[in-house]
């Protein structure tokens, strides 16, 4: 799923992987919310079982934001060869090597590429997902009342949390 932000206040999901195969298109974050609770409800880990979820949570979120980076590093490498090759064609242009109708043409696709790739970064940008923060401020009210969750979880996500701060993560 795929969550959107409306008028800049109101979440909506959408299934991501289906393309346009549903009747209803978009889940508010609400709905989304008490779904996911009546599908958690009855399940009950074990210890080991809450560690290893909380842990593969990291990894995952982990391995999303280095890719995310990656995208972003390579949109701002793709930005800056452009610009040298602009640069460049400008002075054979100073130089009387390129014509003017030349220079207009590839000047007009350098510039939609490169406003291609900064679009592509503003997004990239603000597509910050869940951090490890996150997990740990939606599971510290769940402590304190363990009958909104199905099982309270007890410390494994602070040593968890520990593990993945100290990698850097957050």
């Amino acid at each position: 799923m795929t969550a959107s932000v409306a008028k800049g206040k109101y979440v909506y999901y959408r299934c991501s992987s289906c393309g346009d195969r549903h009747d209803i298109k978009y889940y508010g974050e609400e709905d989304v919310g008490k779904r996911l609770f009546a599908a958690v409800k009855g399940i009950q880990p074990t210890e080991a079982e809450a560690r290893e979820l909380l842990t593969l949570i990291g990894e995952k979120s982990h391995e999303r934001e280095r890719h995310r980076l990656q995208e972003i590093e390579r949109h701002r490498r793709e930005v800056r060869i452009l610009d040298q090759v602009r640069r460049r064609a400008y002075e054979e242009k100073l130089l009387d090597r390129l014509s003017d109708s030349d220079w207009q043409r590839m000047d007009k696709e350098w510039r939609e590429k490169h406003e291609g790739h900064v679009h592509e970064m503003t997004l990239l940008e603000a597509s910050v997902g869940p951090s490890v923060d996150d997990v740990q401020v939606t599971l510290e009210p769940l402590k304190d009342a363990p009958e909104l969750t199905w099982r309270a979880i007890t410390g494994c996500e602070q040593e968890w949390l520990g593990r993945v701060e100290s990698a850097g993560v957050v």
